[in-house]
C-alpha cells in the first residue's frame, strides 16, 4: 500500500510507457479510445484452465489453513490428474503460490499417509510428515476432542436438566 501510494503520482506515466511499448493505435493512451469487448479475444480454453490452477492453488492453501501450517513451510505436491498440461504448464505458479517445492503431476499416485485435496480437475496429495509435526498436531487434536466433548457433556447436562427444560 505504501508503494502505491509513492508511485500514484507517477501512474499516468508508467501507464503510458507500458501501452507505447506493445501495439497500439493512436499517439497516446490518453486520447485513445476505450478498449471494447471483442469475442475473438477471448480463449475459453485459457480461462477453464486458469480456473483449474486457482481451484487447485485455492483448496491447497485453505487445507494448509485449517491445519495451521505457515506460508514458509515448503511442501511437495502430488497432482493426480486427466489434465497433465494444465498443471504442467503452471508449475511455476504452483510452487509460488501453493507454497511447493517440488510439484510432481501424473494420472494415478499411491500415496499413504498424506492429506488428500480434491478439486473438479485434480486429486492433490500433500506428504502429512511435510505439513504438520505428527505429535504436536495429534496433541492438537486431542485438545481441541477435549474441548469439544466438555462442550457436549455441559449441553448434555442442561438438556437432561427439568428446570432448564421448562
Amino acid at each position: 500500500e505504501r508503494i502505491l501510494r509513492l508511485l500514484h503520482p507517477f501512474m499516468p506515466f508508467i501507464t503510458e510507457e507500458i501501452w507505447q511499448t506493445i501495439p497500439h493505435e493512436g499517439d497516446s493512451i490518453m486520447v485513445a479510445e476505450y478498449p471494447e469487448f471483442s469475442p475473438k479475444m477471448q480463449d475459453l480454453r485459457a480461462e477453464g484452465d486458469m480456473q483449474a490452477l486457482i481451484e487447485v492453488v485455492k483448496a491447497v492453501r485453505n487445507r494448509r489453513a485449517e491445519m495451521n501450517v505457515v506460508p514458509s513451510k515448503k511442501t511437495n505436491l502430488f497432482i493426480a490428474t486427466d489434465n497433465a498440461g494444465i498443471f504442467g504448464k503452471c508449475e511455476l505458479f504452483l510452487k509460488r503460490l501453493a507454497y511447493a517445492k517440488e510439484v510432481k503431476i501424473a494420472q494415478i499416485f499411491d500415496i499413504t499417509d498424506a492429506v488428500t485435496i480434491v478439486t473438479a480437475h485434480a486429486k492433490v496429495f500433500i506428504p502429512m510428515d511435510e505439513l504438520v509435526d505428527r505429535e504436536a498436531e495429534i496433541a492438537r487434536l486431542n485438545k481441541e476432542l477435549a474441548t469439544t466433548q466438555k462442550k457436549l457433556d455441559q449441553n448434555l447436562a442442561k438438556l437432561n436438566n427439568a428446570g432448564f427444560l421448562a
